[in-house]
């Protein structure tokens, strides 16, 4: 958010020459499993203090009044007052003042503030990859085990929440071997290296005599030195913790398992490191120091092929930067590990269950067949890389995805986007896989679904709630036939294209004037939702509508002859039903429509919305998406500024209704003058938020990545909404 703020400034640095990275991305090694830099902090921060939105905010009315009662004499006093009967009372509220007033303390606080001013970086190795696969090992055999023999009938009676602790217990001590801290590291980038350099000497003067002081923390602060730099350490190990208490009370084989984690909990070893190394104050937590010593002297992380991209944007003004390599993505999404591990259970509970064998043998074999539909559908992961920097026009990022999708190679222009209004609020256009074999998967796994609620859902009902829902089904299930016909028939050939848009316009407004005071009526804008598909075989669709009109009636309360496209041949100049005489929304402001041309298909709340969706119109959403012969996956745009344009007479209608709620007996004059005052308010805040003017979203195949390239136009207050 505070990025958001900060370009609306419009403040301008100087662009450096290219030039290699100056982030601390030029020091992380090629084993990083993920890294995240933040930068120019502080001078976002600072952009929005000087902007024109904060100073309209804070010449508002109320602020002023604030800023003149807070600099009263009397209110000093009574603060004055307040906060002394505080210290007395409150010793430690003494030592907090005497505290925060030391010098000392504003120079480590003034040293808190620039190391978030202006780069702040985290970076993981490769250990974060076992770590997850580790959680997911215990995860999975705590959770499939008892979920299997639950339904199997091999659980044991007792206490459910103590079963889980010994099951997660068992779990950890089986995976005891592989637990292993994995090295972090985070850096702050500091403009005074001297005063951090006094900072760390003070810390380790305090770290000093806490260690001299407490017998278990003796000898184990020291001094490092890595690649020139010197680095304050002090290491810990598990046998400081006290781990008698977890046995207490413990079953035998509970015991056993409690032994053996701590026998290895015991052993590992925590070193944690401060020091400089250049202009960056650096923080490592890991079993040794390897993670800093790896900065700067490995093969680097920039010079990876999927980094590439990346490297184009040295030069601008970078606000953050992200890395997440393929194995630590995929070890956080582990579906076929778990349905491995399902299957195996139900292996294990199969032979000696309470269930019939057919069932259990339908539920091993239904998971089976989703593990392998779900590998099949599920991209394989891969890394992803992705920037964020500051522009003239906003704020711009790149994400680069590189994950397996296999059926990117159709993407293709988005024609649709000639159908919806040209410059609308809302859009999320979206080109899918709409294919008869993925609406055939779908359809199996909910009838599988439906088979095993009716199994062991439905008759573990109490009588008064099953046959309810016994009748809901028997209503149900025609309908869903007729759907799935329907689906088959026309909407999958329809959507052979797979281009879908949602639409949300403001364009109509209220045919009734709305207003609470008297002489502030006005008509009222209009939300409309929509949405447009483009079309397939038209005449398939006609007949099927033609054919079940009475079921397809229920889609809305009529049904209008909306003209084609200019475009559409004078044959075809035929709706999906024929004219009425007399339309049965003339007049509506509401009336639910369906209409089409040979490019697209409209379902709209107004006739007149689908004409306009129908009409093909260029799309106007700025230069980002000025370009429609480029194939796209995806299309996002919100025009956030029109949509507080919109809001606003809406507001405006509720602060009236507020102030008439608490000026109940008041005379006109005074009134207005309240509405007024509550009304210069409300719109400064709209003024303000207005002030990020569009938000565009598009997606595309570039060099083998699925990049994700989204805009965030801000656009400062001009001159004349500026307070004077």
């Amino acid at each position: 958010m505070v990025a958001v703020l900060a370009a609306v400034a419009g403040f301008t640095l100087q662009t450096a020459a290219a030039r290699e990275f100056e982030t601390s991305l030029r020091w992380i090694p090629q084993n990083a499993a993920f890294y995240r830099a933040a930068l120019r902090g502080g001078e976002q921060v600072e952009a929005v203090a000087n902007s024109r939105a904060w100073a309209r905010l804070r010449a508002l009315p109320l602020w002023r009044e604030a800023e003149r009662l807070g600099s009263q004499p009397l209110v000093g006093v009574a603060w004055q007052q307040l906060r002394s009967r505080a210290v007395e009372s409150q010793p430690a509220a003494r030592q907090i003042e005497s505290l925060v007033n030391d010098p000392q303390t504003q120079r480590l606080l003034e040293l808190l503030e620039d190391m978030v001013s202006r780069e702040v970086f985290v970076y993981g190795d490769e250990g974060f990859v076992a770590l997850a696969d580790v959680a997911n090992q215990v995860a999975r055999d705590t959770l499939c085990e008892p979920a299997v023999a639950h339904v199997a009938g091999h659980a044991e009676p007792g206490d459910a929440s103590r079963e889980l602790r010994r099951r997660l217990i068992h779990a950890l001590a089986q995976n005891a071997d592989r637990l292993q801290c994995p090295h972090l590291v985070a850096g702050f980038k500091v403009s005074d290296t001297n005063r951090a350099a006094e900072q760390l000497g003070k810390f380790e003067l305090v770290l000093g005599l806490i260690c001299w002081s407490d017998p278990r923390l003796r000898g184990r602060m020291g001094r490092e030195r890595i690649e020139g730099s010197s680095y304050l350490t002090l290491s810990l190990d598990g046998g400081m913790i006290r781990w008698d208490n977890l046995a207490v009370d413990a079953a035998e084989p509970e015991r056993r398992d409690i032994e053996q984690l701590t026998a290895r909990l015991k052993t590992t070893r925590l070193v944690i490191a401060v020091g400089l190394k250049e202009d960056y104050l650096l923080v490592s937590v890991g079993p040794s120091t390897d993670g800093l010593a790896a900065l700067g002297t490995r093969e680097r992380l920039i010079d990876l092929p999927e980094m590439t991209p990346i490297r184009r944007f040295a030069d601008e003004r970078l606000t953050s930067i992200c890395y997440r390599s393929k194995a630590f993505r995929a070890s956080l999404t582990p579906t076929r590990a778990w349905l491995a591990a399902l299957s195996e259970a139900i292996d294990r509970h199969m032979a000696s269950s309470r269930l019939e064998p057919r069932r259990l043998e339908r539920l091993r074999r239904d998971v089976a067949a989703l593990g392998a539909d779900l590998e099949r559908m599920t991209p394989e992961a891969g890394s992803l890389a992705a920037v964020t920097f500051l522009t003239d026009r906003g704020i711009e990022s790149y994400s680069f995805d590189r994950s397996e999708h296999p059926w990117r190679a159709g993407y293709k222009p988005l024609a649709i986007l000639d159908h919806i209004g040209g410059d609308p609020l809302v859009v999320m256009s979206y080109r899918g896989t709409c294919t008869p074999a993925r609406y055939d998967t779908a359809i199996k796994w909910l009838r599988a679904g439906y088979g095993y609620f009716d199994d062991y859902v439905l008759w573990e009902m109490n009588p008064p709630w099953r046959k309810p829902c016994r009748v809901t089904a028997a209503v149900l299930m025609p309908i869903a036939r007729q759907v799935d016909e329907f689906n088959r028939q026309v909407l999958i050939p329809t959507l052979a294209n797979g281009q879908i848009v949602f639409v949300l316009d403001a364009k109509r407004k209220t045919p009734y004037r709305l207003g609470a005071l008297p002489g502030m009526e006005q008509p009222m804008p209009l939300i409309e939702p929509a949405l447009v598909l483009d079309t397939g075989p038209v005449e398939r669709l006609r007949e099927m509508f033609r054919g079940e009109l009475a079921f397809y009636g229920d889609l809305g309360d009529a049904w209008e002859d909306v003209p084609p496209s200019q475009r559409t041949r004078a044959e075809n100049r035929e709706t999906i039903f024929p004219r009425p005489t007399a339309s049965p929304n003339a007049g509506r402001w509401f009336a639910p429509t369906l209409g089409y041309s040979d490019q697209a298909i409209a379902l709209t709340l107004s006739a007149d919305h689908a004409r306009r969706l129908l009409e093909p119109t260029p799309f106007r959403a700025g230069d980002m998406l000025a370009e429609p012969e480029r194939a796209r996956a995806t299309v996002a745009m919100v025009n956030w500024a029109g949509l507080v344009e919109a809001a606003t007479p809406w507001v405006d209608l509720a602060v009236q209704k507020v102030v008439l709620r608490i000026s109940r007996g008041d005379d006109a004059a005074t009134v207005r003058k309240r509405y007024d005052l509550a009304a210069e308010h409300v719109h400064a805040v709209l003024d303000c938020l207005a002030v990020l003017r569009r938000v565009s979203r598009e997606t595309y195949v570039e060099d083998d990545a699925l990049v994700t390239h989204t805009l965030w136009e801000l656009r400062d207050l001009d001159d004349a909404a500026a307070p004077k």
